[in-house]
């Protein structure tokens, strides 16, 4: 009996196929779902990818393998300057 109710609360179970941090949640407790459906965002920051401009000015300061943090909402996620793109358009740079 005990075996059961472990295999039924095992069932009842929902686990990301990927690990990564809830970024927005679409179900509530006691709601009735059926299998495939999406109930939650996941985002694994450490995969984002952000591309920026920033002013020709600026731009002369930033170089690759600098730190850098971004800030999509409130959390700020530190990452890296991977490249500067060496041309100016319209005074803006692209990183």
């Amino acid at each position: 009996m005990a075996d059961l109710k472990q295999q039924e609360l095992a069932q009842l179970t929902v686990r990301a196929p990927v690990a990564g941090q809830l970024e927005q949640l679409d179900a509530e407790t006691g709601q009735e779902v059926t299998q495939g459906k999406n109930l939650a965002r996941v985002t694994n920051p450490a995969a984002l990818m952000a591309q920026v401009q920033v002013s020709q000015y600026d731009a002369a300061r930033v170089q690759p393998g600098l730190p850098a943090l971004i800030d999509p909402r409130q959390d700020k996620i530190p990452g890296r300057v991977l490249r500067v793109d060496p041309k100016v358009k319209d005074g803006l740079v692209t990183v």
